[in-house]
C-alpha cells in the first residue's frame, strides 16, 4: 500500500511541476488578431454563432473571420505571419498546428470568399508550410508578400 501512495504522490508532483509536459506535442496553437476597423465577426470552431472581434482576440483551428463592408482585421500568427483581412471577406483558419520545434508546422487557411494579403517576413523553414485555398486554387508559400482575391459571384 505505501508503494502505491508513494506513486500517487511522485504523479501529482510531476503533475505539479511540469504541467504541460503530457499535451505539448499536441497543443493547438493560436494566433491573434491585432488589428481591427469596422465590424469584425468571428465563429468559433464547430459553432454556429459569431462574435464581435476585439483587438488581441484569439483564434485557433477552425474558427472563421468575417468582416463586412468597409471594415478590415489584421492576423498575426508567430511573430513573422500577418494575414491582413479586407472588407466582404469570409476566412477559415483551417489549420493552425505548431510543433515543439520551429522547423515544422503547417498554417491553412480557406478562403470563401473576400480578399487577403499575407505577409510572410521570414522564410519558412523545414518541413512548415502555409498555404491559401480557394474553391478554385491552392497557394503555398515559404517566405513572401502576396495578395488572395476569390470572387464567389463570378465577376
Amino acid at each position: 500500500m505505501k508503494k502505491r501512495q508513494l506513486f500517487l504522490l511522485l504523479l501529482v508532483i510531476t503533475c505539479v511541476i511540469f504541467p504541460n509536459a503530457t499535451y505539448a506535442k499536441d497543443m493547438k496553437k493560436a494566433g491573434k488578431i491585432v488589428e481591427i476597423s469596422g465590424q469584425v465577426e468571428v465563429q468559433k470552431s464547430k459553432g454556429k454563432k459569431t462574435f464581435k472581434a476585439f483587438k488581441n482576440m484569439a483564434f485557433t483551428q477552425g474558427d472563421t473571420i468575417i468582416t463586412g463592408a468597409k471594415s478590415s482585421a489584421k492576423l498575426q500568427i508567430d511573430n513573422n505571419k500577418q494575414v491582413e483581412v479586407s472588407a466582404n471577406t469570409k476566412l477559415v483558419i483551417k489549420e493552425l498546428l505548431s510543433s515543439v520545434k520551429a522547423k515544422s508546422g503547417k498554417t491553412d487557411l480557406t478562403l470563401s470568399g473576400g480578399k487577403v494579403k499575407v505577409k510572410i517576413s521570414k522564410k519558412l523553414e523545414g518541413e512548415s508550410k502555409f498555404d491559401v485555398q480557394t474553391p478554385n486554387a491552392i497557394m503555398g508559400v515559404m517566405g513572401t508578400e502576396f495578395y488572395v482575391y476569390y470572387d464567389q459571384n463570378g465577376e
